[in-house]
């Protein structure tokens, strides 16, 4: 299997994964032409993306979505929630392309599965991608890891895990209080700590690659997120390189193709 963060944070959010004949992209938060681009450094063209797969409505998710499916005439699927929010909101003019999936579907060599997440959104999913070798989860926006949510993911041999923001930045940031509150709540967004804390629980599980991701502008940076990670590591007798491959997917920026 192969994976490349397009882009990845509050500015929108796009991820590509390929297994054997099948190229699928995990939301499409950022701009047709930025998709198009991103995919071209890597020799693959957008016509050849089978499908987008889509996590939940809010806009750094969903915006480049109408534009992409109807020139491209990529369909589009999501839970009948989302899929009739984004119809409702974002003036579908190709209402065909998009479609509602329940739990669990094929495209080509993938098999494709959905598990709910806590996020403050109608009806919000992670992924869990499977081909004939390998497990890879995708949890972005989600403000908890809860004993469902990890029993669906566990097992994975890499992952995508939100490391958001950092506690006490975003307590001492410029954020109205409501909107504090509501991205530390148990529907808003995961921190540095809880990715670091769950990161530990994968890797003894059998994960060996974890890229982190959704980092916050405002409340975060990647220095902060990797020291977080390798101090949660570290105090568990963890190393990176040897016992996992760390990543950190940054917003409008594409990552290495990470193979696995």
């Amino acid at each position: 299997m192969k994976f490349i963060s397009l882009s990845s944070g509050s500015s929108g959010n796009c991820y590509y994964i390929q297994s054997g004949g099948a190229k699928i992209l995990i939301d499409a938060g950022v701009s047709t032409r930025y998709i198009k681009n991103a995919l071209k450094q890597f020799d693959i063209s957008i016509e050849e993306i089978d499908a987008v797969f889509i996590t939940h409505e809010h806009t750094d998710h969903t915006y480049g979505v109408e534009v992409l499916s109807r020139n491209y005439n990529i369909p589009v699927f999501s839970n009948q929630l989302t899929t009739d929010n984004i119809i409702s909101r974002n003036h579908i003019k190709r209402k065909d392309l998009f479609n509602s999936f329940d739990n669990e579907i094929n495209i080509k060599d993938l098999n494709i599965h959905t598990f709910a997440v806590n996020h403050d959104a109608v009806n919000p999913v992670g992924y869990v991608i499977n081909d004939r070798d390998t497990k890879f989860s995708v949890i972005t926006d989600t403000g908890c890891i809860t004993k469902d949510i990890y029993q669906e993911v566990k097992g994975s041999k890499a992952i995508v895990l939100e490391s958001n923001h950092d506690i006490e930045m975003l307590q001492n940031g410029p954020y109205h209080y409501a909107l504090k509150q509501r991205i530390l709540s148990n529907v808003g967004h995961l921190s540095n700590d809880a990715a670091g804390k769950t990161a530990v629980k994968l890797i003894n599980d059998g994960t060996v690659e974890i890229i982190l991701g959704h980092i916050s502008s405002t409340n975060n940076t990647y220095d902060m997120v990797f020291q977080s990670i390798c101090y949660y590591l570290s105090a568990n007798n963890m190393n990176i390189g040897q016992d996992v491959i760390i990543d950190i997917a940054k917003k409008c920026e594409t990552s290495t193709m990470h193979i696995f």
